[in-house]
C-alpha cells in the first residue's frame, strides 16, 4: 500500500505542477502543452516532431494537435526541413521568442515553490530518485514493446 500512495504522490506532483504552469500562463493564451513544448523548441530550433516526441516521451502524433494550435497562435512556425524534405522543422516566431522567457521564468518560479523547504542536497536526492524511476519504466516499457 505505501508505495501505491508514493506513486499516487508523484502522479499528483506533477498534475500540481503542470497545473500551476498552465494557471499562471493561461492569461497569454498557452493551451496545455504549449509551454513546455515552447521552451524546447526554443532550446532546440530547427527540431522535428519527432524530436519534442522522443524527448517528452510521447507519440508523435500526440503532438500533432499542440503544434498546430501553437502556430495558429503564432508561437511558432513549420518549414519544409532543408535535410529532409519530406518533414518539418519547427522554429519560434518573434511572439514566441518574446513570450519565452515569461515561460522560462515561471518554470523557475513553480520549481521553486515545488521545493520550497528543500534543501539542497534533498532537491538534489530527489531529481536523482525521479530521473531513476523514469530510467527504470522506460527500460521496462522497451522490453514491452
Amino acid at each position: 500500500m505505501e508505495l501505491i500512495q508514493s506513486m499516487q504522490s508523484l502522479l499528483i506532483a506533477h498534475l500540481a505542477f503542470k497545473k500551476n504552469i498552465e494557471n499562471n500562463l493561461k492569461r497569454y493564451g498557452f493551451n496545455p502543452g504549449n509551454p513546455r513544448t515552447l521552451l524546447y523548441i526554443s532550446d532546440h530550433e530547427g527540431c522535428r516532431q519527432k524530436d519534442l516526441a522522443e524527448a517528452f516521451y510521447v507519440e508523435s502524433c500526440t503532438l500533432s494537435s499542440v503544434l498546430t494550435n501553437m502556430e495558429e497562435s503564432g508561437f511558432i512556425e513549420r518549414r519544409r526541413s532543408e535535410k529532409d524534405k519530406r518533414s518539418y522543422a519547427i522554429y519560434m516566431t518573434p511572439k514566441g521568442r518574446q513570450i519565452s522567457e515569461t515561460v522560462r521564468k515561471q518554470f523557475y518560479d513553480t520549481i521553486e515553490t515545488a521545493l520550497s523547504g528543500f534543501s539542497q542536497k534533498e532537491a538534489a536526492q530527489l531529481h536523482d530518485y525521479l530521473d531513476r524511476v523514469a530510467d527504470n519504466l522506460k527500460k521496462a516499457n522497451a522490453h514491452k514493446q
